[in-house]
């Protein structure tokens, strides 16, 4: 059984670690690297960028393709960050990091 020492390290580690890997995210840009020889075509402000930008970034991160039922679950995460007032780049960002921790978590309300 922990401590309330070991807890509060544990924790205070997590934040660490979240912090420096919110830090690296926000400071991407979402635009992908030229080393990643991708095409996406042309690049605006919607929803149609924004899930071939999603689907590379998976694709990726994962090494191995998105199942439709995966990139569906993401896209309705950028659109509820959108919805809740995100810039494009914010909630691509944030959706980006999602994707790297494992996915959006259910409700479980």
């Amino acid at each position: 059984m922990l401590n309330s020492k070991q807890l509060l390290i544990g924790a205070l580690a997590l934040h660490s670690f979240l912090a420096l890997l919110s830090e690296s995210v926000r400071a991407a840009d979402t635009t992908p690297p030229a080393s990643w020889n991708a095409k996406v075509g042309e690049l605006g402000d919607n929803d149609k960028s924004a899930g071939r930008l999603l689907k590379l970034w998976m694709e990726r991160a994962w090494r191995r393709p998105a199942s439709d039922t995966e990139r569906a679950k993401f896209s309705a995460l950028y659109r509820k960050l959108r919805g809740a007032g995100f810039t494009f780049d914010d909630a691509l960002r944030s959706t980006f990091q999602s994707v790297l921790m494992g996915g959006p978590r259910e409700n479980r309300s």
